[in-house]
């Protein structure tokens, strides 16, 4: 009888520790949720990104309502004994970036719970979700749209974004890069230019883009600039359009180059002052690589005037583009042109190989 009542009365003891208990685990469960979502703020897109590497790795990309952005990256081992790793990695983005990263993810997917893998992408998509991985600077040069683009690399250390857009603005991004190809800067400006400074910029683009067999809108330049572009990157990376003033002096007349080689061979390039330039590397007295250049003295029409005298001779073809981006192939067998390679001491069936290597 005395041990019932004593099991009675211990059974409020027993109902109170078994709440207590109950109540610490939701803390325990409640509190770091919460907590972090105090830190990180409201998830507005969850998005899953595949890289469909083997083995491969997987991103979980929060995005949430504070400017900040969550990557958890899971790394896939496929040896035996060998387990996944992740890593985290946290950002907040600057208003405008953010504001972009949102637009983006409006315009391109239909919900906030997104699964990617990058057969299912355009290139654009893409690139920009490569952006995102990388980080804050990357996203930004990536996600900007364009109707055409130039990307200039002045030195290892610096380059310039620069993007035509629908309505024929210009903006420039100018990129500084560290030792370890990081972006440790991005300078945004417009090119408040004169509409016949703009349509000198937009023709060169149009030029290059119909001798570019990628046709994808996008031209690559390095520091080894032909004549004709020094003045056109100038404007550029000066933000001064006086530069442009000059620029039709001296035009870019012929391009030559050999396809005959499974790999990339030099070109010659004819200018209306009777100058050339060679793209096979020199080094200047400061050891910087430059182009070889000249005059000639060799009346290029006939050469044009006469492509239709030699046949193919299983040696590989000439391609000979004029500066209005029209293209004439020709042979080995073409006396007038071997004329002019002759006369320049110059031969384009090479591969081209810097002095560096």
């Amino acid at each position: 009888m005395e041990k019932d009542l004593s099991q009675k009365r211990n059974l409020p003891i027993i109902l109170i520790v078994v709440i207590v208990i109950l109540i610490g685990i939701g803390l325990v469960l409640f509190f770091p949720f919460n907590f972090k979502n105090k830190i990180l703020g409201t998830t507005l897109y969850k998005i899953v990104y595949y890289d469909d590497g083997v083995p491969g790795s997987k991103y979980d990309i929060s995005v949430f309502d504070n400017n900040k952005i969550e990557i958890v990256q899971t790394s896939y081992c496929s040896t035996l004994d060998c387990d996944s790793t992740t890593t985290t990695e946290k950002f907040k983005y600057s208003k405008s970036n953010f504001e972009n990263l949102k637009t983006f993810i409006n315009n391109n997917f239909s919900k906030e719970q997104i699964e990617l893998h990058p057969n299912e992408l355009t290139d654009k998509q893409k690139e920009v979700i490569q952006g995102l991985l990388l980080g804050e600077n990357f996203f930004e040069i990536s996600v900007e749209e364009y109707k055409y683009k130039i990307q200039y690399s002045e030195s290892d250390n610096l380059s310039y974004y620069i993007y035509i857009k629908n309505d024929n603005s210009i903006i420039v991004k100018k990129v500084k890069i560290n030792d370890n190809y990081d972006i440790t800067n991005v300078n945004t400006y417009s090119l408040n230019f004169s509409q016949k400074s703009k349509t000198i910029l937009t023709d060169y683009v149009l030029k290059e883009l119909k001798k570019d067999k990628d046709k994808d809108n996008v031209i690559y330049k390095n520091s080894l600039l032909r004549k004709d572009e020094i003045n056109i990157f100038n404007s550029i990376t000066k933000n001064d359009e006086s530069y442009l003033n000059n620029v039709e002096n001296v035009k870019l007349s012929y391009t030559i180059s050999y396809e005959g080689i499974n790999c990339d061979t030099p070109k010659l390039y004819l200018y209306s002052d009777n100058s050339f330039e060679y793209n096979t590397f020199a080094i200047n007295e400061s050891n910087e690589q430059i182009l070889k250049s000249g005059i000639y003295n060799y009346d290029i029409k006939k050469i044009i005037d006469n492509i239709d005298k030699y046949k193919d001779d299983n040696h590989g073809s000439y391609s000979i583009i004029d500066e209005n981006g029209n293209e004439y192939i020709t042979y080995s067998t073409n006396i007038e042109l071997e004329e002019l390679l002759s006369s320049l001491n110059i031969t384009l069936k090479t591969c081209l190989v810097s002095n560096n290597q």
